[in-house]
Formats: structure tokens, sequence, C-alpha cells
């Protein structure tokens, strides 16, 4: 019954900004993605709990294809990402949580000019 929604605007400079909205009320999440000209970024995201640190790294390869891995503030536990773009800028990330058998998918669409949700 929760939600974690995210928006993603990306400049024509590689360089975007990505805010989270979490489950809890009133907390944010915010990442801000860098990407070069290689296709390799780096997310860093300021978690809700005051301290901890949630790191991503993402590659995403010429055929538009790339795996995010993020580790978060649980010791031992992992987030994994998967996102896949096609060629017309859309794409589908699904997250794998820590909690077994529970989904978190998302669905990023990237228009032309950059812009997505």
């Amino acid at each position: 019954g929760s939600t974690i929604s995210e928006t993603t605007t990306t400049f024509s400079t590689g360089t975007g900004t990505t805010t989270i909205t979490p489950e809890q009320t009133g907390t944010t999440i915010s990442e801000t993605t860098t990407t070069s000209s290689t296709g390799t970024g780096t997310t860093t995201m300021t978690p809700d709990q005051t301290g901890s640190t949630i790191s991503e790294t993402t590659t995403t390869s010429s055929t538009g294809t790339g795996t995010t891995t993020i580790t978060p503030e649980q010791t031992g536990s992992t987030i994994s990402e998967t996102t896949t773009t096609f060629s017309t800028g859309t794409g589908t990330t699904t997250i794998t949580p820590e909690q077994t058998g529970t989904t978190i998918s998302e669905t990023t669409t990237t228009s032309s000019t950059g812009t997505g949700t």
C-alpha cells in the first residue's frame, strides 16, 4: 500500500537530478546522478536516516542496457536494480528489495528532450 515515486530530469550535459519520495510521509530521499560520456555514472542518495548512506553506481553499455547496484543502510542486505533502455528512449527498471517476496518496480520513460518520469 505504499508508493515510492521518483522523477528524473536529465540535461544535455548528462547531469541529472532524481528526487525520490519514500513511503514515510514527510521524509525525502534525494539523489544526484552524473553520467559521463562513456556511459558510466555514479548516483549518491541521501536517505531518510540521518548519518547513513545509500550509494549506487550505474554502468550503461553502448546497447543501452545497464545495471545499478544499491548498497542499502542495512549491513549485509542488497537492493539491486537492472535498467534496460531501448533506442526509443523507453526503459524499465526493476528493483529487488531486501524483503523476500516483495517487489518494487519502476518504469522509466525518457523522451528526446531528456526529461523522464
